[in-house]
């Protein structure tokens, strides 16, 4: 009989949350877009090709402004001064960093593709997790010095120097700490659940793929996907659950001016009270539940927008491409990602492959390949590590080869093969050894297939000029 009235009382439950809050139909919400990927010119639609660095997640700490990448950590200072990315070849586990956070005695943690790593007084310091599966999020705790970690394959609590397992098998997809203890967490495929002192308990709702969670005071705002695919979204506010339709798939929720905003698809709006439902009201799928307009945001918006952060009246936005915005009540503030020039690069250098739409790009110690239509991406040099290509020079047989230049600073010359791949020029490498590690190549040019000319600047009086390398003797 129990078990009975348990089955009861979960199909009651559910069919309170798929109950309009009125018998006529109401007409979906639909918004229009303010959010562009595309700027009109004369001549048609310009588009941002550039893929250099698409920022994925941000903090913002005491003095500097943190923006996660697909290929890099970067950091400014918030005066907009100083600037550098940060790298596996300064300690990350690796260059995609997928989620960001800082705890409370001031250590900034980072989630990438192949592990955490947290900055304590200018060092990283690599981090195993006792879970499987990819880093998807971070969360640092209100109170306490302990931050939670989810991945594809579970949930893990860092605090007193040790991890807990809340989970091995949950693909966590959001985490949001709890003002006073625990975490609230959203899964791709098995809703929401509220986790502390080592249990994680399942919240009932119809959201099958969470997408976002965030809070205010005691009120809780969480979106997704329901079983049928249908994006939806649910405020928890005291001991209650209310439902309405999203007119699209949230991406994020962050609370700014008072209100929640919400991106959905291509529109970014804020949700706010109203006192009677509208042609811009939520369709609420829970009786008396608070009527809810969307207002569309009314600032200008950058282009392909990819993750928000706030801190007190600040919103900042990443883009895929255009680096950070930061909006106040009264102006907004550029933080951009010149990431292929960097303002004291000494050195660059093109080369375009003739008969193709393929060029490679080298500014300082960073060095790109460009495809139509794909944009920029860095050179791996994975079986040369310390190595970067400093200029490129084609010689008269037509074969695309570097000038190369170490940490020590060692010179060198690297050649592409067949496979894309860049290697030493020959089996005994041709190396001068300048014992500079600012050493910056500023020219290279072929007079036959075998001699090339190199201009070098380096505080070595032997290599300091021009060098004239015969790759036959």
């Amino acid at each position: 009989m129990d078990f009975v009235m348990k089955k009861l009382q979960i199909f009651l439950s559910l069919l309170v949350f798929l109950l309009p809050g009125c018998s006529k139909t109401p007409t979906p919400l639909k918004l229009k877009p303010n959010m562009v990927s595309s700027v009109s010119m004369p001549w048609g639609q310009a588009l941002y090709y550039s893929q250099s660095r698409k920022i994925t997640c941000l903090l913002v700490t005491e003095d500097y402004l943190w923006a996660g990448t697909n290929q890099g950590l970067q950091q400014w200072s918030l005066e907009g001064n100083r600037y550098q990315v940060i790298t596996s070849r300064d300690g990350l586990p690796d260059d995609n960093v997928k989620a960001l956070t800082i705890s409370t005695s001031g250590s900034v943690w980072a989630a990438t593709g192949k592990g955490l790593s947290s900055w304590t007084n200018g060092s990283w310091q690599n981090r195993t997790l006792p879970v499987e599966g990819e880093p998807t999020a971070l969360a640092a705790t209100v109170s306490g010095d302990a931050v939670w970690a989810g991945t594809t394959r579970g949930l893990a609590f860092y605090v007193f120097g040790r991890w807990v397992v809340y989970s091995s098998k949950a693909h966590v997809t959001a985490l949001k700490p709890n003002a006073e203890s625990g975490v609230w967490l959203g899964t791709k495929a098995n809703g929401l659940f509220f986790c502390e002192n080592g249990t994680c308990t399942p919240k009932p709702s119809p959201l099958l793929e969470v997408t976002a969670i965030d809070m205010e005071g005691d009120d809780v705002w969480v979106a997704g996907l329901s079983s049928d695919n249908a994006p939806m979204f649910m405020l928890l506010r005291g001991g209650k659950s209310y439902i309405y339709d999203a007119p699209a798939r949230v991406g994020w929720i962050q609370r700014y001016g008072g209100n929640p905003l919400m991106s959905f698809g291509s529109t970014i709006a804020s949700v706010v009270p109203c006192l009677e439902p509208g042609k811009n009201s939520f369709i609420n799928r829970t009786r008396k539940a608070p009527c809810l307009d969307a207002v569309p945001f009314s600032k200008p918006l950058p282009m392909r927008i990819t993750s928000v952060y706030r801190t007190g009246g600040n919103l900042w936005v990443g883009t895929e491409t255009l680096g950070v915005t930061r909006y106040t009540e009264s102006d907004m503030q550029q933080y951009t990602a010149d990431d292929l020039v960097s303002s004291n690069v000494m050195g660059m250098s093109l080369e375009c492959v003739p008969g193709t739409r393929r060029c490679f790009f080298s500014a300082g110690k960073n060095s790109f390949i460009y495809e139509h239509g794909a944009g920029f991406s860095p050179i791996p040099l994975v079986d040369h590590p310390g190595w970067s290509l400093s200029y490129f020079v084609t010689n008269p047989d037509g074969v695309l080869t570097a000038v190369a230049r170490n940490g020590q600073g060692t010179v060198s010359f690297f050649e592409r093969n067949g496979d894309g791949a860049w290697n030493p020029r020959t089996e005994n490498p041709v190396t001068m050894e300048t014992n500079d590690p600012n050493v910056r190549i500023r020219f290279a040019h072929y007079t036959k297939p075998y001699i090339v000319w190199v201009g070098i600047t380096t505080s070595s009086s032997q290599y300091n000029g021009i060098q004239i390398v015969n790759f036959e003797k």
